[in-house]
């Protein structure tokens, strides 16, 4: 089992969530089986962050299962990040 968490503050944050999730359903050998409520919370703010950061994030969580080793699971979901920018 693998739980993926899943967020953003940066444009249209659902329909951002939903692309996310049709690119990680994707992933060879990776199924998702249950997917949380979105939920919002407040961004972490470094002390020293412009107040622009300061967008509250809309979140999910993914239960998942797959065989795949978890620095394969890291290169997709970071081809993932990369791709929606």
């Amino acid at each position: 089992m693998v739980i993926l968490g899943l967020g953003t503050n940066v444009g249209n944050r659902l329909s951002s969530l939903r692309r996310a999730l049709q690119l990680i359903k994707n992933i060879p050998n990776f199924f998702v089986k249950n997917i949380s409520p979105v939920y919002l919370s407040d961004a972490l703010m470094p002390s020293d962050a412009p107040l622009s950061w300061n967008k509250p994030y809309l979140n999910v969580a993914l239960r998942c299962e797959t065989t795949l080793d978890p620095y394969t699971l890291l290169q997709h979901t970071n081809n993932i990040e990369v791709a929606m920018g």
